[in-house]
């Protein structure tokens, strides 16, 4: 499941635009499985970030910061399949992965529940074996 839609990426850059980026069949309208491509690319790339401290995938609700950062990086994604990135599209998908990088460090609270700690407590470490054949008390 992705963290954005084709909807939201057509808020964020005209309905011109989105053809240009995703229309691959030359019918004039975008293609909706280039588009669910590029989200789901995008969706990946938040993930392998956010694993090491978050749960992943997330859960919906989905915060608005890391659905800006999925539309931004899907659109960073459509762009560089039709060609080499102009200096502020670079920029722009630069920005996204360092704002991710943030919230994976926890420097940016997007308000994701960290997952639990692995070694919050001591191990519970229990011991059966036999009774005990020799000791002080129990001479050879």
């Amino acid at each position: 499941m992705g963290y954005c839609t084709q909807t939201h990426i057509s808020r964020f850059v005209s309905p011109a635009r989105l053809v240009s980026l995703a229309d691959h069949d030359g019918d004039g309208t975008a293609d909706a499985a280039v588009v669910a491509q590029a989200i789901d690319n995008a969706s990946g790339t938040i993930d392998s970030y956010l694993q090491a401290k978050y749960v992943v995938p997330l859960a919906p609700p989905i915060p608005a910061e890391i659905r800006r950062i999925c539309i931004r990086l899907a659109v960073c994604e459509l762009q560089s399949g039709l060609d080499s990135l102009t200096e502020d599209q670079q920029r722009a998908c630069d920005s996204a992965i360092e704002e991710l990088e943030k919230i994976a460090e926890g420097k940016k609270d997007v308000g994701l529940v960290p997952k639990p700690s692995e070694s919050a407590g001591a191990p519970n470490v229990q011991y059966n074996g036999p009774d005990r054949l020799f000791g002080r008390d129990y001479p050879l």
